[in-house]
């Protein structure tokens, strides 16, 4: 793993000391026990497995600080559910991404689609706890984790039938990622790290992908322009902003969709 900048490195810090925290308050052997109790996981991968159109995953996340967000995280997610999305992408990290544990844990109990959990994930705490409040799947940042830690983490996740989605920002996350033959890569094209929007690595490293590895790009989807050109690159499903996805723009949103992509041969 390449070394940390220092500020990502204060970020993991913050991070594990919010975790510490909340293992504190709600020891394993807790977590272990909500788990127990909960239905399977619904099946992401299912949604992956596309003939002629990508899945679409509608991003939520609570209100910005700057006021541009117009709705809450779960009001908004109902209301992307009506449009009829394959799945959510719910933030609950609440150090960059304005999210928070309690939006997954509203909606895990309301909604009937894939709930994909998106924070900074650096312990297996959170994988357990990722499950514990009604997780899918989750994102796993390549970036924030070692060899031994990621593919702990991998593994963890998938016994506990979620999936993951490993999430790179560079080549060399990509190459991390891809000796691990994970069922998903997600191509992050908003670095929140940098705060640099990036379609490149989407566009010319999809090709490198084992044919059992499903793309999909998170982030970054704000404007009909960008996700014209995202559909044509072959994806297996992507994130758009639950704010375009509820707008005047929305209609073209599924316009774009509706428009026959190909064929896949293989599936999982």
């Amino acid at each position: 793993m390449a070394e940390l900048g220092s500020s990502i490195q204060l970020i993991v810090e913050q991070k594990q000391a919010d975790v510490d925290r909340r293992r504190a308050a709600v020891p394993l052997d807790a977590l272990k026990r909500q788990i127990a109790e909960k239905a399977r996981p619904r099946h992401v991968i299912n949604e992956l497995r596309w003939s002629t159109r990508p899945a679409l995953f509608a991003e939520v996340q609570r209100d910005m600080p700057n006021g541009s967000a117009r709705y809450s995280a779960v009001t908004q997610a109902m209301l992307c559910i009506q449009t009829g999305v394959n799945g959510l992408i719910v933030s609950t990290d609440d150090l960059l991404l304005y999210g928070h544990l309690s939006d997954l844990a509203a909606l895990a109990g309301r909604v009937d689609v894939p709930l994909i959990q998106y924070d900074l994930f650096v312990d297996t705490y959170q994988v357990f706890e990722a499950r514990a409040l009604g997780a899918d799947a989750l994102n796993l940042t390549v970036r924030l984790l070692d060899d031994d830690q990621l593919r702990e983490m991998l593994s963890l996740t998938q016994r506990l039938r979620m999936v993951a989605f490993l999430e790179v920002y560079s080549p060399f996350d990509l190459a991390r990622a891809v000796r691990l033959a994970p069922r998903v890569v997600a191509f992050n094209s908003v670095d929140p790290f940098e705060g640099t929007v990036d379609f490149s690595l989407l566009m010319n490293w999809l090709d490198v992908l084992p044919g059992t590895t499903r793309a999909v790009s998170l982030h970054g989807i704000h404007t009909i322009e960008q996700l014209s050109n995202l559909l044509s690159w072959g994806v297996s499903g992507y994130g758009v902003s639950g704010q375009l996805l509820m707008s005047e723009a929305g209609a073209q949103v599924w316009q774009l969709e509706a428009e026959p992509r190909g064929q896949k041969d293989e599936v999982l």
